[in-house]
């Protein structure tokens, strides 16, 4: 269905789903400098997305306009340009649109700060450990798909 066109009436909006829900920039910590949103499409068509920001001098966004797939994400890596001043307030609207249209159907505002100093260690350590756990699952999932595959009869295969 995903190369098919929806019939979308003139109400319809559609919920933006992204993570994370806000930006946090620390002036003294270079690692935070680097953001990863992330734009997921649940739906069984494929979208158009755009994102914009108030202050686009402040920051360089990769791939700032795009398609994500049926059931599919998408990763967008902001990078703020010079983050030495904390204390400032942007915002980055995500829009969502119509395949092949310009017909907009949602969108979601995400905060993003400049914070003076470093992240709190604790905020550091959580960070961390999503990004280990969720590498450790995902090569979990693949070992054992591979081991399932591996244990099949040829006629299962």
């Amino acid at each position: 269905m995903s190369g098919q066109s929806v019939a979308f009436d003139e109400e319809t909006t559609l919920p933006v789903f992204v993570s994370p829900s806000e930006l946090l920039f620390y002036t003294d910590d270079h690692t935070t400098h680097r953001q990863v949103l992330t734009i997921y499409n649940p739906y069984g068509y494929t979208l158009r997305y755009k994102v914009l920001c108030t202050e686009p001098r402040k920051y360089h966004v990769l791939e700032s306009e795009g398609v994500i797939k049926s059931r599919c994400r998408t990763d967008i890596v902001v990078r703020h340009k010079e983050p030495s001043v904390g204390g400032s307030r942007e915002k980055f609207q995500i829009q969502l649109y119509e395949h092949g249209s310009w017909t907009l159907r949602g969108h979601k505002f995400i905060i993003s700060e400049t914070v003076e100093g470093k992240p709190p260690v604790n905020r550091q350590l959580l960070s961390f450990y999503i990004t280990y756990v969720s590498h450790f699952f995902i090569s979990l999932t693949h070992i054992y798909r591979v081991k399932a595959v591996k244990s099949l009869p040829p006629a299962q295969l």
